[in-house]
């Protein structure tokens, strides 16, 4: 009787479905029996199926089982086309509630697995075909707010930069896995973008963490485990230990004679579930993984409070709002300790504090929190030495605290200036000199306005620039593209500021290493002040060194002759008819080769007043020729083989100018 029962409604399935009318089968969520039995009918008979049975074909059937999974992970055993198991996949989506709609020879499939992480579950037509990422997963911020910040930023197409950074190698496992720099995954991995061997993303570099991984100066979100108060041991009289308390120091830095460590704050406490000296938090705590409403993709919503969109900017302003959802008490308590109202000269003549008037906040709301607090940790604040002297009330402080540089002025959103049309030091440099700042090339090198590389070699590069204000270093480059960034992290070995190890210089380096010989490489700086302003010059391209190519000509400077300030900087040349002339070189096989020589005002080298091939080892120069008065000259040259074709890098770059006058003043 049931049989017939069964054989009955699947007679009025047909004919329902040969009619058109469209029929909603939605997923009881009930295992399938143990050991289902044939279902016959007047026609055929049909065989269980076992979650081992493979579907065959080349449609979305096909596409499923290739995944992994059996027919019955979805469907009940018997054939009948209802999606009646529930599976629950890693990540916790499930196939409960499916539907199936079909009318007449078309089907969509609404089912869990295409809702990920409970997002609602778009209907996929059965014959659809490949579908892009989009369809399922929603990649913007909600409609309501205006977008701010975005891994999908200027991308054509939302789907090719999904894939960019997405693993879909195990797209069903329910954990999400971000591919790295280096092209291997791992499972939310952002720091392997972000650690600064970074890939771009649609063509944009991405801001870099600088500290990340630092366990003394990093980012107490990330490695650095917080500030303890430690007894540390100090001296042993008779059999009795002395200690003496020591706050703030760094957790792991306490002892095995050390006792009492206890986590401590600069003020304040945490509101649950967090807690001091906890593990490394994991990026999603503070951002949303692809877009946002404020700077660098901070969350809208934070240990359950709401962030505001258009809250936060780039310097960090506003930054409260976010802090203040895991943060509360008197955040900078310990600041207050110090800083008062009012001012108090005694009679030594020593200004302190007036630890009498009211405490106050040195850096309050609206302040640049970024500046102090990054990923990066605290570098960019010097927390006071020890009073002095301390016989005075609340103790002096050490003045250069505030005094010594530290402090950021006035809130600013300009970016990086790259220094350009100057020689990368006054010359000639000392001993001294290149001992204290090391990244400076030696030879100097002509600064160009987007960046200089020097030191090009078959495997090798170096790009070198200055900027106006303390900035980062970082290059973006590759063949074709620039697709990866490296560079300096916070806390590379630089002598640039010894006191300084921020990772915000004045001067910069990147040495890219590993490359290919004879290849041309696409390059860009991305470099930002303290205020997190950016800088990303334009793409520009250099050459590797071909190894069966002819070596590149060193070029003989233009004398300085004409030198107004006494540095020997000054690139004005009081005409002598001094010709440009470079060191001769031979062709693998020791043949001549051929010189080209290009002379411009443009830095680019796009337009030239001179671009021509010569066999000699000089051109001569003349004030009737092309050269202009009080006006910048840049040249270089390059060497050809002729019987190969085959070409050198360009030299470095020589600059000079001309003056027509006579320079001297006359009384």
């Amino acid at each position: 009787m049931a049989r017939r029962s069964a054989a009955l409604a699947r007679r009025r399935l047909r004919g329902a479905l040969a009619a058109g009318v469209s029929l909603l089968l939605a997923a009881a969520c009930e295992p399938p029996q143990s050991s289902p039995k044939p279902i016959s009918n007047a026609r055929a008979t049909v065989a269980p199926l076992d979650a081992g049975t493979a579907c065959v074909g080349a449609d979305a059937h096909a596409k499923h089982a290739s995944l992994g999974y059996g027919c019955t992970t979805c469907h009940a055993c018997g054939g009948v086309l209802e999606l009646s198991v529930c599976f629950t996949f890693p990540g916790g989506t499930t196939t409960a509630n499916a539907q199936v709609v079909r009318d007449g020879s078309s089907a969509t499939c609404s089912v869990g697995c295409h809702s990920p992480l409970g997002a609602a579950s778009p209907p996929v037509d059965w014959t659809h075909g490949p579908l892009a990422c989009t369809d399922c997963h929603s990649n913007l911020a909600p409609a309501t707010i205006a977008v701010h910040s975005s891994h999908l930023t200027a991308a054509p197409d939302p789907s090719g930069a999904c894939v960019s950074c997405h693993d879909q190698s195990n797209h069903t496992s329910g954990q999400v896995r971000i591919l790295g720099g280096d092209g291997a995954s791992g499972d939310g991995a952002c720091t392997s973008c972000h650690a600064g061997q970074g890939q771009t993303l649609a063509g944009l570099s991405p801001p870099l963490l600088v500290g990340w991984n630092d366990t003394v100066n990093g980012d107490f979100h990330g490695a650095r485990l917080g500030t303890c108060s430690i007894d540390r041991y100090w001296y042993t009289a008779g059999t009795t230990k002395y200690y003496r308390t020591e706050s703030y120091q760094p957790c792991a830095s306490a002892g095995p004679n050390d006792v009492n460590v206890v986590p401590t704050g600069f003020g304040g406490t945490l509101k649950p579930p967090y807690v001091r000296n906890q593990d490394a938090l994991p990026c999603d705590t503070c951002h949303d993984p692809h877009s946002s409403g404020n700077a660098f993709l901070l969350a809208a919503n934070v240990n359950g409070t709401p962030v505001p969109a258009g809250a936060i900017d780039r310097a960090g302003v506003g930054a409260q709002a976010l802090c203040n959802a895991c943060h509360e008490g008197d955040r900078h308590a310990y600041c207050k300790s110090c800083h008062r109202a009012a001012m108090i000269t005694d009679l030594e003549g020593y200004t302190y504090f007036d630890p009498a008037s009211p405490a106050v906040d040195p850096m309050p709301d609206g302040s640049a929190c970024f500046f102090c607090h990054g990923h990066e940790g605290l570098q960019n604040m010097k927390v006071a030495a020890p009073a002095f002297p301390s016989s005075h009330p609340n103790g002096g402080g050490d003045c250069t605290h505030c005094h010594g540089g530290w402090r950021p002025g006035p809130i600013e959103y300009a970016a990086p200036v790259i220094a350009q049309g100057n020689w990368s030091y006054v010359p000639p440099a000392t001993a001294y000199y290149l001992a204290l700042y090391p990244e400076q090339p030696s030879p100097a090198v002509w600064l160009q306005p987007n960046g200089t590389v020097f030191a090009v070699t078959e495997t090798s590069a170096s790009i070198y620039w200055e900027t106006n204000e303390p900035a980062t270093s970082y290059v973006a480059y590759g063949v074709g593209a620039a697709g990866h960034v490296v560079g300096y992290n916070a806390f590379a070995t630089s002598s640039a500021d010894p006191a300084n190890p921020s990772g915000y210089y004045l001067i910069h380096r990147v040495d890219l290493t590993g490359l290919t010989p004879n290849t041309t490489y696409a390059w860009r700086i991305r470099t930002s002040d303290r205020f997190r302003n950016v800088t990303e010059t334009p793409l520009q391209t250099f050459r590797t060194v071909d190894p069966d190519a002819p070596p590149a000509p060193t070029l003989v400077p233009e004398p300085f002759q004409y030198n107004s300030g006494g540095t020997g900087n000054d690139p004005w040349v009081w005409w002598v008819g001094q010709p440009l002339q470079w060191q001769p070189v031979t062709s693998p096989g020791g043949g001549a080769v051929q010189y080209r020589l290009q002379l411009t005002t443009d830095p680019t080298f796009t337009a030239n007043a001179v671009d021509t091939v010569l066999t000699e080892t000089s051109y001569p120069l003349s004030l009737s020729g092309p050269l202009a008065s009080y006006v910048q000259w840049m040249w270089r040259v390059m060497a050809i083989d002729p019987a190969t074709g085959r070409e050198s890098i360009w030299s470095d770059v020589d600059a000079f100018g001309v003056g027509v006058g006579d320079p001297y003043t006359y009384y």
